[in-house]
């Protein structure tokens, strides 16, 4: 995923982490996956988590610029970036 952030983020997207980890598991897995460019916000009491009912982790919200929600998806799987792509592509058309 890192590999198609910054293309993302020339569109007008980005990507967040949010998480119930604690901090050095955070940095752990940042460190693991060469992932210290993406933002990453703990929510250690989960009130993120609750307000928008995540059930599964990992869970993905694909919000437009005016912060509507207009896709969600449950878990990872080997087509889940084809997936992500595909919406970014729907939602912000390449110039």
């Amino acid at each position: 995923m890192q590999d198609v952030i910054p293309a993302w983020r020339d569109r007008g997207f980005d990507v967040i982490f949010v998480t119930l980890s604690s901090p050095d598991a955070i940095r752990r897995f940042r460190e693991a996956r060469d992932v210290d460019h993406m933002a990453t916000y703990q929510d250690p009491g989960g009130a993120m988590h609750e307000a928008y009912s995540v059930r599964a982790v990992p869970t993905t919200f694909i919000l437009d610029t005016e912060g509507v929600i207009r896709e969600i998806t449950l878990g990872w799987s080997s087509g889940s970036l084809d997936q992500l792509q595909s919406w970014v592509d729907r939602l912000a058309p390449e110039s």
